[in-house]
C-alpha cells in the first residue's frame, strides 16, 4: 500500500512537470512572436510604448523562468487556467497605428518603476501557478499585498492608452478578470500559512489602499 501511494505522489509530481514544461515551450515561442514584433514597431516607428511593453514582458518571462522552486503548489485546476491565461494573454497584445500621446509613455514609466519596485520587494517568489515560495512582507508588501498586480495595470493602462484596438481591448479584459482571479487563488492557498494569515489580517488592501 505504502508502495502505491508513493508511485501515485511519483505520477502526479511527473505530470506537474510535464505540464510546466510544455507551457514554458508554449511561453517561449509565443514570445518570440510577440518580441519580434514590438521591437519591429519600435526600430520602424520610433514608438517608445512598444518598447517599453516589450521589456516588461522580457523581465516577467525572466522571472518565470528564474522563481524559487514552491513550497507548496496549487492542484486546483482554475488555479492552473487562470495563471496561465494571466501570462500568457499579454502576448497576443499587438502594437496599434493609433496616434502616440505623451501620457500613454508616461504611464508606462510609472508602471516599469512600480513594477521595479515589487521585483526589488519579491525577489524570486515569483510564479504563474498559484504557490506557496515564501511569505513576503517588507518593500511595497507592507503597503498593498499584491504590487506586482498592481504595477502591472499601471503598466497595461499606460500601453492602451497608445494602443487602443478591438483586439487589444478584448485581450486586456481577458487579461483583467484572469489576474483578480489569480489573486483569489494565490491567497485561498497562501492563507493556509499561518505567517501569511497574520500578515494579510495586519495589510487589508489587495491592489489600491482603501478601495480594494
Amino acid at each position: 500500500m505504502e508502495v502505491k501511494k508513493l508511485d501515485l505522489h511519483y505520477a502526479r509530481a511527473s505530470w506537474g512537470d510535464v505540464i510546466e514544461a510544455a507551457g514554458k515551450l508554449l511561453l517561449a515561442v509565443m514570445y518570440a512572436f510577440f518580441l519580434y514584433a514590438f521591437i519591429k514597431d519600435f526600430v520602424e516607428n520610433q514608438r517608445l510604448s512598444s518598447l517599453l511593453f516589450a521589456i516588461v514582458e522580457s523581465l516577467f518571462l525572466y522571472m518565470s523562468v528564474t522563481r524559487r522552486p514552491p513550497v507548496e503548489l496549487s492542484t486546483f485546476g482554475p488555479a492552473w487556467l487562470f495563471g496561465y491565461v494571466g501570462t500568457f494573454s499579454p502576448l497576443l497584445l499587438s502594437p496599434s497605428p493609433s496616434v502616440d500621446t505623451n501620457l500613454g509613455p508616461v504611464v508606462q514609466v510609472a508602471g516599469v518603476i512600480l513594477i521595479g519596485l515589487a521585483i526589488g520587494s519579491l525577489g524570486r517568489s515569483f510564479g504563474i501557478v498559484a504557490a506557496n515560495r515564501g511569505v513576503v512582507i517588507s518593500g511595497m508588501y507592507r503597503w498593498i499585498r499584491h504590487p506586482m498586480y498592481m504595477a502591472y495595470f499601471v503598466n497595461i493602462a499606460g500601453f492602451m492608452i497608445n494602443n487602443i484596438s478591438l483586439n487589444n481591448v478584448a485581450i486586456v479584459f481577458v487579461l483583467v478578470f484572469a489576474q483578480l482571479a489569480r489573486i483569489q487563488y494565490e491567497e485561498k492557498l497562501l492563507r493556509k500559512d499561518p505567517v501569511y494569515a497574520q500578515y494579510a489580517e495586519r495589510v487589508r488592501w489587495r491592489l489600491i489602499p482603501y478601495i480594494y
